[in-house]
Formats: structure tokens, C-alpha cells, sequence
């Protein structure tokens, strides 16, 4: 085993708070989202992440849990009118959605126009309730490293919660590289989410030590199934 995974796991840090929980491939069916509701709450997953035809399903499945209800806007390519996101937030809240994480206009970004990617992030703030939580994704896969950097810097001051990393469906997803050059540019201004190609415990571990305050993953009951394995094994030395 990694030794850095045991500092991590010797402080009884709820890892399960860790992780927004995913079901997002253009495959998934209602039975799925009903055994994940069902997983999030074995779990205690801070939130549960669904395609926004089923936040119904997963609001009414996880009602009265700590879980919280997550969808995604303008995904997976972050292209759609800055117009239709809004009125996609706004249908998402309305049906029970808490938190949105919501495609950055990528092409925008690749062209040096981070007034438009900001003035779009304030304007889905402004026409959204204020305990909604917000996370833009960044799509890091695309860029080169300095474009990486400007545009992390460029949404430090925005009205979201949280960068994230990647969807899990762009050329790439998060590097450890990637969340270190994030939490150095925002410090404690933004938090991060790390997202794409984090299915197991080490990785897990990985990301949160090199910054990251949440994880979107499809594999969050394996990777928490390892960690208390791990953690308990270590217990009984």
C-alpha cells in the first residue's frame, strides 16, 4: 500500500463527505439511479450527481437523507446558449437539484474571452437561489499550461463554489499536476473538485492531499469499500 495513504487514513476523516457521487453516462437507466439513491445513502455521500431527466427520481428516492441532490448544465460540452443554462439551472432547482455543475463555454476560454465566461457564470448566480451551490468545470483536458493558469486565475473572483477539473467525458481528467496549479492560484478562494478517471483508493487520496475538497466519482462505494478496508486493517496492527 501507498505509505501516503496512511496519514490520511489514521485521523478518522469522514471520506464519504468527500464525494459527490455520479451516475452521468448517456446509458444509465432509472433502475440505476434507484440502486444508486440506494448506494448514496449505504454510504452517506455528501451529494448524489444525475442527469437532469432524473433529478425527480433521485429528489424523491433520497427525501429525508443527508444526500444531497446534483445535476449537471450544458454538459458534457459547455457550448449551449448562456440563456439555455440558465433556464436548465433554473428547471433543475426547480425540481430539486441543490447543486449544479455547470459547463464553462470552453471555446470561449480557448480564446483569451474570460469576460464572457465570467459574465455568464454571474449571470446563472444571479438568476439562481443563494443556497444553490455552484461549480463551474473547466474542461483542464483542453488547455495548455499557461491557458490553464489564466483561466483558473481569471474565475478566482467568480459567484461559484468551486473549479472542477474535468466531466469525465473531455480527453483527459484530473492530474494531481491539475489540482496542485489550482490550489496554488486560488489558496482559499475557490474550492476544487477533482473529477475523471478517480476509481480507486490511492487516487482518492491523491487528489485530496494535493488540494482537492471533493470528488466526483462513478466508483464512490468501491473506493470507500477499499479505504475502510485499509482503515480497519490498519486498526488491528
Amino acid at each position: 500500500m501507498d505509505g501516503n495513504l496512511y496519514p490520511f487514513l489514521m485521523k478518522d476523516i469522514p471520506y464519504n463527505k468527500y464525494i459527490d457521487y455520479a451516475l452521468l453516462k448517456p446509458t444509465v437507466t432509472s433502475q440505476e439511479i434507484t440502486k444508486g439513491c440506494k448506494e448514496a445513502i449505504k454510504h452517506e455521500f455528501m451529494s448524489f450527481f444525475v442527469p437532469p431527466g432524473y433529478v425527480n427520481l433521485a429528489v424523491h428516492n433520497l427525501k429525508n437523507t443527508s444526500v444531497k441532490v446534483g445535476t449537471v448544465i450544458g454538459f458534457p460540452m459547455g457550448y449551449t446558449d448562456s440563456k439555455t443554462k440558465i433556464y436548465e439551472a433554473q428547471q433543475a432547482v426547480k425540481n430539486g437539484a441543490h447543486e449544479l455543475d455547470i459547463v464553462i463555454q470552453i471555446g470561449w476560454a480557448k480564446a483569451g474571452e474570460y469576460n464572457k465566461v465570467t459574465e455568464e457564470i454571474i449571470s446563472l448566480r444571479k438568476n439562481l437561489p443563494e443556497d444553490v451551490i455552484l461549480k463551474a468545470i473547466l474542461e483542464l483536458a483542453y488547455f495548455s499550461p499557461s491557458e490553464k493558469e489564466n483561466l483558473i486565475l481569471a474565475l478566482k473572483d467568480t459567484p461559484v463554489a468551486f473549479l472542477k477539473t474535468s466531466t469525465g467525458f473531455g480527453p483527459g481528467g484530473a492530474t494531481i499536476k491539475d489540482i496542485k496549479l489550482m490550489k496554488r492560484l486560488l489558496g482559499r478562494e475557490k474550492a476544487i473538485k477533482a473529477a475523471g478517471g478517480i476509481k480507486d483508493a490511492a487516487t482518492f487520496i491523491q487528489m485530496i492531499n494535493a488540494g482537492a475538497a471533493r470528488i466526483g466519482t462513478s466508483s464512490g462505494p468501491l473506493i470507500i469499500q477499499e479505504l475502510y478496508e485499509i482503515h480497519d486493517a490498519i486498526r488491528s496492527f
